[in-house]
């Protein structure tokens, strides 16, 4: 079954909207993996004296604190009052206790999480659920309802480094899984007919605001006073390198005495 063209479009305003996010998403991971560039501080740091930069990680401080403090305790379903055994089964099956360590730092580094559902061929009563990188997801909600209509998580590249090359595409009652054709084209390669009348794909936003489903980071508080301190730590080791080289004096002596006699 090929493509149709309402898939192909939406397809291709969900990538849109995942471009948008990508500058964005790359300074916040920078930031939590202490590798943010040397401009963001504002400074014009010679690379000869680039191994003076007094960075503090404290966006990687913020995360883990909170994150460290989420655990998961049990698994209840709706009017219910114990832990119900097939859920904790599929919890286990699926290593979610450590899959959501995952799950909990994509929210507050890039402000959303993703969780996304899929049939297991091995086991058709125990499905997959696993974590999917923000910077591979994007979903499309229905404002009004709170419905989440469709999600697609783009991947892969090409020879040249260029990509994405494969898309998911989740809809409500089938998720169909597709490649970029030689001529550029979006091609399906398979399709499962799951019916399940829900987008298969869980997204967590972080500090949700009225008016849409968009979420902001954890780290957004953080960025200006961790490159201030930055800043501080920098100069701190300029001005130790500049005094602490010793004074050398000399009394008694003429500048013919620094001459060679040749």
């Amino acid at each position: 079954m090929a493509l149709t063209p309402f898939e192909v479009e939406l397809i291709e305003e969900l990538k849109r909207r995942h471009d948008a996010r990508h500058l964005g998403d790359e300074m916040m991971l920078r930031y939590f993996l202490l590798q943010q560039r040397v401009e963001h501080l504002g400074m014009a740091i010679p690379s000869s004296m680039r191994r003076f930069l007094g960075v503090a990680n404290w966006p990687r401080v913020v995360v883990r604190t909170i994150s460290g403090r989420q655990k998961v305790r049990s698994l209840i379903l709706p009017g219910e009052e114990v832990a119900d055994p097939k859920l904790r089964a599929i919890w286990d099956a699926n290593n979610l206790s450590a899959h959501t360590k995952m799950f909990r730092t994509d929210k507050y580094v890039y402000g959303r999480a993703f969780l996304s559902v899929g049939s297991n061929e091995n086991n058709r009563e125990m499905p997959l659920v696993r974590v999917e990188s923000p910077r591979e997801m994007e979903a499309m909600v229905n404002v009004r309802r709170e419905e989440m209509t469709a999600a697609a998580r783009f991947y892969g590249k090409d020879a040249h480094g260029t990509g994405p090359t494969n898309v998911t595409l989740y809809m409500p009652d089938y998720t169909v899984w597709v490649a970029k054709g030689a001529d550029g084209r979006w091609q399906e390669v398979d399709r499962d007919a799951h019916g399940l009348g829900v987008v298969p794909v869980l997204m967590d936003l972080n500090n949700r605001r009225s008016g849409g489903f968009e979420g902001e980071s954890e780290l957004t508080d953080i960025i200006g006073l961790t490159d201030s301190v930055a800043r501080s730590l920098t100069n701190m080791q300029f001005a130790q390198e500049a005094h602490g080289i010793p004074g050398i004096w000399a009394t008694g002596v003429t500048s013919g005495d620094f001459v060679d006699a040749n």
